[in-house]
């Protein structure tokens, strides 16, 4: 029999089907693998170190790093090809995006050092040079994505850390493994002798080379490409309809839909308001912490100790809030923080054990409300500072600051050239620029079927239509309360979000409450207040206000509206 001229016996094409059948079985476990480190990558809080939707910690790299080691680098570029398009269909183009360039730059540090000639790396070594690699590539493209060049440098630091402990762990996990478990075909590994030098291994390495470097040199085009757009038909005077939304900021989903010349354009404003959008999240948050930000917390922690200088859009708030409290209504109450982190405690509980579900004692709730008096916030607006002058006191914006985001975002954007666009935070906040383009004269918005979400009787069968109302309106705000939107039941009694200062309680007059109003900061402030409150006294108090109009939903379907709604919404 001719030998070939490494001295080794030719394969058959039975032992050939075998080998190959194998790494395709092997290629197919370790995609499912890499699948469920991904799934539980989502739960773990990665943005509370970096607010960047999308971002991941790497933990699939332990399985990177192991075909790479014993399938070789094209069957690894495989499984991390098919395992971010799985997860870029789930959960978006943004987090496809960051998935396959933190997985390509890392598994490219890997391979390199894999084949560094004459040295011998460990597993763990190459490990934390994967990991290092992966979250640097992830936090780069971020800031080509938002166009904020800083944020390399403001969050690199920490994800270098947060590197270093998944690198160590991945890389412990990775060693029993690939010393358990012997090539495919011979390629380097820690421990192992340089690689065989045969045609397949090296057509192998030239594949992946070319993949992999093409792809990280398109990166800064895939990232202006602002993943998440979409472009409809145009209009006949050659304006285009676009979409964009993301996630991250204020618990919710931002969505950005409106009329541009073009995607150029209308990217430019969505960067715009996304940025401003992240920028008052951290701002109006009172349970987290971001580097350089005097944010809520922050005022929360220095609380009957020291004033805390604040950023003007946070001051102004405040002082917004404390002006309508006293002019407006006492009923939307942001000095109530401890009554909602009562709540919010019982609400926890309730949902991860529903048979142990109870409500506060009046006894723990009178002692919340003695630390909610709005008279404890002193604002200086001069020195730019605000103090809780009672130690015990929480501020909680939760009831405003949305609404009032929502209402700087749009004013940044119409400063910035947006005529016609609809800001939708949530469903519950939505924002109207303008009108819309082409042969339609207002914007179509669908106010949430509460019965739809969370029948009165919570035996009864949900009703199918989405929507319970349509308003034609136009340059407005319409923001909606609703019980519906996060409660917990005790006993079959729903128990939600919306808490009535004066007993700490929350009320039950109505289903869902519509404030329609240009200011989309004081519809939310007085969407709250107006749900709180009795019927009589709602609708005289919305009546009493110009420019205000307003919907009540009650328990059992009955609808009322203000007279400045009539013809201009369709009740379903």
């Amino acid at each position: 029999m001719k030998m070939p001229t490494n001295g080794q016996a030719p394969m058959s094409s039975v032992v050939r089907l075998r080998l190959r059948l194998r790494r395709i079985s092997m290629d197919a476990v370790l995609t499912s693998l890499a699948l469920v480190l991904s799934i539980v990558e989502r739960w773990i809080p990665l943005d509370l170190i970096v607010p960047v939707p999308g971002l991941k910690l790497g933990l699939a790299n332990i399985v990177t790093l192991f075909a790479l080691l014993r399938l070789g680098p094209v069957d690894a570029l495989a499984v991390l090809l098919i395992r971010s398009l799985v997860m870029g269909v789930v959960m978006g183009p943004t987090t496809l995006l960051f998935s396959l360039t933190g997985g390509m730059l890392a598994m490219l540090v890997m391979w390199l050092l894999c084949h560094w000639e004459g040295k011998i790396f460990s597993v763990i070594g190459i490990s934390l040079a994967g990991a290092a690699a992966h979250n640097t590539g992830q936090v780069a493209v971020a800031s080509l994505v938002l166009n904020e060049p800083l944020l390399l440098l403001t969050y690199l630091p920490p994800l270098l850390l947060t590197g270093l402990a998944t690198g160590t762990l991945t890389g412990v996990a990775a060693y029993p493994v690939v010393r358990r478990f012997p090539p495919i075909y011979p390629d380097p590994g820690p421990g192992g002798a340089s690689p065989k030098k045969n045609s397949r291994i090296a057509l192998d390495n030239k594949k992946f080379l070319v993949i992999a470097l093409s792809f990280l040199l398109l990166q800064p085009v895939l990232a202006g490409c602002q993943p998440g757009q979409t472009s409809a038909s145009k209009t006949p005077d050659g304006y285009g309809k676009f979409t964009y939304e993301f996630t991250g900021t204020f618990d919710t989903v931002i969505q950005f839909i409106g009329y541009a010349r073009d995607e150029d354009e209308f990217v430019r404003l969505t960067q715009i308001g996304e940025k401003r959008f992240r920028e008052l999240h951290q701002l109006y948050d009172a349970y987290s912490s971001y580097p350089g930000v005097n944010n809520v917390k922050t005022i929360n922690d220095q609380a009957g100790r020291n004033s805390v200088q604040v950023q003007t859009d946070l001051l102004n708030l405040i002082s917004r809030c404390l002006e309508w409290h006293r002019t407006v209504s006492d009923k939307t109450n942001i000095a109530l923080g401890n009554v909602i982190l009562l709540w919010q405690d019982y609400r926890d509980k309730a949902l991860a054990d529903p048979a142990q579900a109870a409500v506060p004692t009046d006894e723990e709730l009178s002692a919340a409300l003695a630390h909610a008096d709005m008279a404890a916030i002193q604002v200086d607006e001069a020195a730019g500072t605000v103090y809780l002058s009672d130690p015990e006191t929480r501020l909680d914006l939760g009831a405003v600051a949305k609404g009032y985001a929502t209402e700087l975002v749009a004013q940044d954007l119409m400063a910035a050239g947006a005529e016609s666009m609809i800001i939708n935070a949530g469903g519950s906040n939505v924002r109207l620029i303008g009108q819309p383009r082409g042969d339609r004269s207002a914007w179509n918005i669908g106010l949430q079927n509460p019965f739809a979400l969370l029948p009165d009787r919570v035996t009864d069968t949900p009703e199918s239509e989405p929507t319970i109302a349509m308003l034609n309106v136009n340059a407005t705000s319409v923001v909606t309360s609703g019980d519906y939107q996060r409660y917990y039941l005790v006993n079959g009694k729903v128990y939600h979000h919306l808490i009535d200062p004066a007993d700490g309680w929350p009320t039950h007059d109505y289903r869902a409450l519509t404030v329609v109003t240009p200011d989309s900061g004081f519809a939310d402030f007085l969407s709250t207040a107006l749900f709180l409150l009795p019927y009589d006294q709602s609708r005289a108090l919305a009546e009493s206000l110009p420019g205000v109009e307003a919907v009540w939903v009650f328990p059992g379907g009955r609808v009322e509206v203000t007279a400045g709604l009539d013809g201009k919404m369709t009740i379903s």
